[in-house]
């Protein structure tokens, strides 16, 4: 029988199969694209400075409600409260965010020149610095150019930083705001345990390894299947970056976060960005030319409605959101399991677990792995009931 929490996964990745493949067949019976706006034509002042709004707006209210004490006539009862204001929620969240926040603004310094295009337009707050920032640019070196000065131009709009910021901001705070308001009874499950190919660090990190693989020599296949449209060279660059960034913290984190992940809350979370991203970027940058990709870059399927939107735009923030959150999930549990060492436990179980670490039970065993996921499940039902 299929625990409730694996069924719970099931059903999350059954929800991208199921809004993947009848968009898929749409978008595939579309043989003209859409066309790009003229930016000489000054088509959206300011327009990707003000687009801003909307993740901004959704960040400042879930914010609101994780952040500020509640005011007269809020309408949360004392145990949502409470599970809002649980230990190490605003620690976890703080810190999560400074582990992804400099990911996207890796991927803009060193490859936004390689896998992006930002046109001079109207719609930023500047095409010079401050406003624009510099970028590398290899010119056909790789990393041997790092360090000279002549490969480095202002190239990236100030808008871009602050995009990744509030997305990451926007996905954790609509996670954490799901997770406590809307499907408290989704964080943990007694009795369940993780699949063997996640029973551990090494058989996690090999089982992510594995379809990392796998997608990337796929990836490479289509990529190969599909000619240039300009008659260039053609590799999936930005797919693998995709595929790699959201992998790598899987392979280390995830043999713990799942067990702590709500997958209903995921769900929300992902569908909200989702949902966001796809009218941002199909309809305004893209359209507009805020920003553009470097075709022959990406894996070679592009979304004709949407003015040949390549499907690593889709990608990026279905990643995003699952990368977001595993890592938020295994830092919340690092510093509960911190506490519970330092001798703060649950209020019910204490006592009665062998202590992870000693000799019956080595630090990072699967057992030793079992016993602090127990100890961890008695104080997350604390704090959620």
């Amino acid at each position: 029988m299929i625990a409730k929490k694996n069924k719970e996964f099931l059903v999350f990745l059954l929800l991208n199969l199921a809004l993947g493949s009848p968009a898929a067949v749409a978008v595939f019976s579309i043989r003209t694209s859409q066309v790009h706006l003229d930016p000489s034509l000054d088509p959206s002042p300011l327009g990707y400075f003000r687009s801003l709004a909307l993740f901004l707006c959704p960040a400042v209210i879930f914010g609101a409600i994780l952040f500020v004490p509640p005011f007269p006539g809020w309408t949360f009862d004392a145990r949502t409260l409470r599970s809002l204001n649980a230990p190490f929620r605003r620690k976890a969240f703080v810190l999560s965010l400074l582990l992804l926040c400099p990911m996207g603004i890796l991927l803009d310094v060193l490859f936004g020149s390689t896998f992006f295009k930002f046109p001079e337009s109207s719609g930023v707050l500047g095409n010079e610095w401050p406003f624009r920032f510099p970028a590398y640019f290899p010119n056909g070196r790789g990393v041997l150019a790092l360090f000279s000065r002549d490969h480095w131009k202002s190239y990236i709009p100030v808008e871009e930083f602050a995009f990744y910021t509030l997305g990451f901001v926007t996905i954790l705070l609509t996670y954490v705001w799901s997770e406590n308001v809307l499907f408290r009874d989704g964080k943990v499950e007694h009795g369940h345990r993780t699949p063997g190919i996640f029973r551990s660090l090494g058989s996690t990190a090999l089982t992510w390894g594995i379809i990392g693989l796998i997608l990337s020599l796929a990836g490479y296949a289509v990529r190969m299947m599909i000619p240039s449209e300009a008659g260039g060279r053609v590799f999936p660059g930005y797919w693998l970056f995709l595929i790699w960034t959201a992998l790598l913290p899987s392979m280390v984190l995830f043999h713990v976060s799942y067990h702590f992940i709500n997958w209903k809350a995921l769900t929300v979370s992902w569908l909200f960005v989702l949902s966001i991203s796809q009218f941002w970027e199909g309809c305004l940058g893209v359209p507009y030319q805020w920003w553009d990709y470097n075709h022959d870059l990406m894996l070679g399927i592009f979304i004709r409605p949407q003015c040949d939107l390549p499907i690593e735009a889709v990608l990026v923030w279905s990643l995003a959101s699952w990368t977001a959150v595993v890592v938020y999930e295994r830092i919340l549990a690092h510093l509960n399991i911190r506490q519970i060492k330092a001798g703060v436990g649950p209020p019910s179980g204490e006592g009665l677990l062998p202590e992870p670490g000693s000799p019956s039970m080595p630090p990072g065993s699967p057992a030793s792995l079992d016993q602090h996921v127990a100890r961890l499940k008695e104080l997350y039902k604390a704090q959620l009931e």
